[in-house]
């Protein structure tokens, strides 16, 4: 039985070739676009990931500080102190 693709659009296609492959970090959307943080210090490439982090999860929970914490794994006054080292305001 061959499976189009086309009708497993959410499928990643290293499944759907005829000699499948394990899937790479690309494929897997692991991997950061290239250089991102070439050049930078170690402090300066984690306070840019948490930044990013964090403003993503608050986004994709509507500002809302405790379910962003709890799926940051990390305790509300620790994502409040964060928010304030970064120079993320609160809303």
């Amino acid at each position: 039985m061959i499976i189009n693709k086309s009708s497993f659009p959410l499928i990643n296609p290293c499944f759907l070739s005829k000699q499948p492959r394990p899937p790479l970090p690309v494929d897997l959307e692991l991997e950061e676009p290239a250089g991102r943080f070439e050049g930078m210090t170690l402090r300066a490439a984690r306070e840019t990931l948490e930044r990013d982090m964090i403003l993503k999860v608050l986004a994709r929970h509507k500002d809302n500080i405790t379910r962003a914490a709890e799926e940051l794994g990390i305790s509300r006054p620790t994502l409040y102190e964060l928010m304030e080292k970064l120079g993320i305001a609160r809303k």
